[in-house]
């Protein structure tokens, strides 16, 4: 495929954890048609090009986005995030002024729709990339379809793309642990968290498995707010939901088997991408959030506590849940570990199911898309040629 000369793809860097997405798409569009990243030097961009222009500079924005209107070539900005509040609000009025692109932060598989569906970034983007069918259908009930685009994930696609089976046994495994953030689920029932019930069972087992690691990949919130209580920060906190999770983790008894358990040899918390960590781990124990759909791909063992109090999640969500192993407490995480280690199994069932849920195709979503603007640019093309020999 060669390369398209009349766009260029811009991708605004915003400092949330959940660039990762963005990235991964960026990174394969590379060759394929000009893009530029608007990325910090500190930030590890997992094999993307580091970008030298900074979009939080209003003046280094808007002189860049001049140059390219004044060489007619169309420039296309990708969001990383669909919330108005994560941008500076200068930025959010070129937005209207310019061809915008949304392709998600996450596989969504509970009924959350005014984040993903009904905000103002997702109804004025021009192009909707998107991962499943459960998008596709909801973008129908807001009268989106137009606009939409089924390309499937970036990273689930680069996960699929690598073969995950374990073949042998292992005398020693690697667990990943992922943490959600929401006790308190829009002010009104209790969210995914249930960190304080894994936590305990987790800390026996690595301490009776010396030999096993344990990777800690909380959700971008968990993170934030872990960092800053388990540091001992005293600055206050800017965001609102960190803000609520700190206050949270700091009253929470299990705090202390948190603080001992991150002290543990082998312990640690994650350096590397969702991608590295999904294919290089051997189990998951989660409470919820969309790494289960990443997850799923690989087929291998994974243990969701969900209980009673739980959200519930939407038919994709129910679809993978009942390939995985459902907990309600802590001996039941305990018996989720221990079974880790004799038991290796890949579940082929799973690995099904998360592809008719989470669709993936041979081509990545970045060429995906670029063929669409490439086949569009040759209707236009067609159809001034024949509107001319035809007014003629």
């Amino acid at each position: 495929m060669f390369k398209i000369k009349n766009y260029h793809f811009c991708f605004p860097y915003l400092d949330l954890g959940t660039e990762e997405h963005l990235q991964t798409f960026a990174k394969n569009c590379e060759g394929l048609i000009d893009i530029c990243s608007f990325y910090v030097e500190s930030k590890n961009t997992f094999g993307l090009k580091k970008g030298k222009i900074n979009f939080l500079n209003q003046e280094e924005f808007l002189a860049h986005s001049i140059e390219l209107s004044e060489k007619k070539v169309k420039q296309i900005v990708f969001l990383q995030s669909p919330y108005v509040e994560h941008y500076p609000e200068w930025f959010r009025a070129q937005l209207t002024r310019r061809l915008t692109a949304y392709l998600g932060y996450y596989l969504p598989l509970v009924e959350y729709e005014s984040g993903q569906f009904a905000g103002e970034l997702v109804n004025n983007a021009q192009y909707l990339l998107i991962s499943s069918k459960f998008e596709l259908h909801k973008l129908k009930v807001y009268g989106l379809t137009k606009k939409s685009i089924l390309t499937g994930s970036s990273i689930l696609h680069e996960i699929r793309s690598k073969n995950v089976l374990q073949k042998n046994k292992k005398s020693e495994i690697t667990l990943l642990w992922a943490p959600h953030w929401n006790q308190i689920r829009q002010q009104t029932t209790t969210g995914f968290s249930r960190w304080d019930q894994v936590v305990k069972p987790l800390l026996d087992f690595m301490i009776e498995n010396k030999h096993n690691k344990l990777i800690i990949r909380p959700h971008p919130i968990m993170t934030a707010a872990m960092d800053y209580v388990l540091s001992g920060k005293t600055k206050p906190v800017a965001n609102k939901e960190v803000q609520d999770t700190v206050k949270l983790l700091k009253e929470n008894s299990n705090l202390i088997s948190l603080k001992t358990l991150i002290n543990l040899n082998n312990v640690k918390f994650t350096t590397n991408s969702l991608y590295f960590d999904v294919t290089n781990s051997d189990a998951l124990i989660t409470d919820g959030g969309s790494i289960i759909g990443f997850w799923a791909a690989t087929g291998k063992p994974i243990c969701v506590f969900h209980d009673e109090d739980s959200p519930d999640y939407n038919n994709d969500g129910l679809a993978i849940l009942k390939q995985t192993l459902i907990v309600k407490n802590a001996k039941e995480v305990l018996d989720f570990l221990n079974n880790c280690l004799l038991k290796q199994e890949i579940n082929q069932e799973l690995i099904e199911i998360s592809r008719n849920v989470h669709p993936t195709f041979e081509s990545s979503p970045s060429r995906i898309f670029i063929l669409s603007l490439y086949n569009n640019n040759l209707v236009i093309r067609f159809a001034r040629k024949f509107l001319t020999r035809f007014i003629k």
